[in-house]
């Protein structure tokens, strides 16, 4: 894969959310929040407060939620799909995550990683960088994923998108020369050498 000397935040790759959902989990509301950040990427602390007053919907009539960042302050209005919707459960009152604390997402949580055999430093926080990573693989600008994060600046957003060896391989397979223009380069390179 691409190194650089910055300090790049972990991610889990598709095989990797396979074991980890595959994987029985102690708390279903744990189970059922880690999926919902995989699927939205907000915050641990948005997550745990994350409540049924706000929930709506957009003019298409599609759901999102008002989120007021614990971290930052910041408000969005959160787009999320259905499937994110269907691991929230029936609309109803309180808290979505009902029973869900902190130190589930910390303790119990790297148990569940543990037992799913996921063999790297990997925290519910991770989530979050795993779903900028994996909108980035599926093509979505920075400025979507920034948004989507609820990030102020794009350089913020980068330093959380994980690189991936699938995104290195795409974009080289992807990298095609017309057959002139390999000929005039490599004419110009064997005089260089000459």
């Amino acid at each position: 894969g691409i190194r650089t000397d910055r300090m790049i935040k972990a991610s889990l790759n598709y095989e990797e959310i396979d074991k980890l959902l595959n994987t029985p989990c102690r708390h279903d509301v744990l189970r059922r929040a880690s999926i919902f950040a995989l699927l939205t990427g907000l915050r641990k602390g948005d997550i745990l407060a994350l409540d049924w007053k706000d929930y709506d919907k957009d003019f298409n009539g599609k759901p999102m939620f008002r989120i007021v960042t614990k971290k930052t302050g910041a408000v969005s209005h959160h787009p999320v799909s259905k499937e994110a919707m269907e691991v929230c459960g029936p609309v109803g009152d309180g808290l979505i995550f009902k029973g869900l604390t902190s130190s589930m997402t910390t303790y119990d949580f790297k148990i569940w990683v543990e037992e799913a055999g996921i063999n790297k430093p990997v925290s519910f926080h991770t989530l979050r960088h795993t779903y900028a990573t994996l909108l980035h693989e599926n093509g979505n600008s920075l400025s979507t994923i920034q948004n989507s994060r609820i990030h102020f600046h794009p350089g913020t957003t980068a330093k959380y998108i994980c690189n991936s060896d699938a995104l290195a391989r795409k974009a080289v397979d992807n990298l095609h020369l017309q057959p002139s223009r390999v000929k005039r380069i490599l004419s110009k390179v064997k005089k260089f050498f000459k």
